[in-house]
């Protein structure tokens, strides 16, 4: 990750705690809140070479404490920051004015609030390795903060 920012209607602070922002990429379980102000974050995911890279833009709501990002199927999903990010958000946002809020929360990724997901790309570069990328960072920070799964170890007669 070589930007994560939060931004309002006319600036954009730098978010530099990295170890809590992963509550902030994505998730989901949740509905959508009644509307509200809310800052849109910006994640640029670049690789090792530079020769690629990826923007991807999430929506979050200090109020409710909730942040939206792009579903599977191009939709919005919703889903809770824990207290950490929270905490972190309310520090890199104490000066910076918010979105106001929408008159509907977009149901389409890309419409309205978010800034829809750009590419610079050298050759065609796929979105799924980030997003898996993406899904094995969470894993390994679930892992480290202790959220093991249960395994079942064969019984030895």
């Amino acid at each position: 990750m070589t930007v994560a920012q939060a931004c309002g209607p006319d600036e954009c602070v730098s978010l530099q705690d990295r170890q809590h922002l992963t509550t902030l990429l994505g998730g989901g379980g949740s509905p959508p809140p009644p509307t509200a102000a809310y800052y849109r974050l910006d994640f640029t995911f670049e690789s090792p070479d530079g020769t690629h890279s990826v923007t991807h833009s999430s929506l979050y709501v200090p109020s409710k404490q909730l942040a939206a990002t792009e579903g599977s199927k191009g939709d919005v999903v919703w889903f809770p920051v824990d207290r950490a990010a929270a905490g972190l958000m309310e520090r890199a946002t104490r000066d910076l004015e918010p979105f106001a809020a929408p008159s509907a929360w977009p149901a389409l990724y890309g419409e309205g609030a978010f800034n829809r997901t750009t590419r610079r790309v050298e050759g065609d570069v796929s979105w799924t390795p980030w997003l898996a990328g993406m899904a094995v960072l969470l894993a390994l920070v679930a892992g480290a903060l202790g959220v093991r799964a249960r395994v079942r170890r064969p019984e030895i007669a």
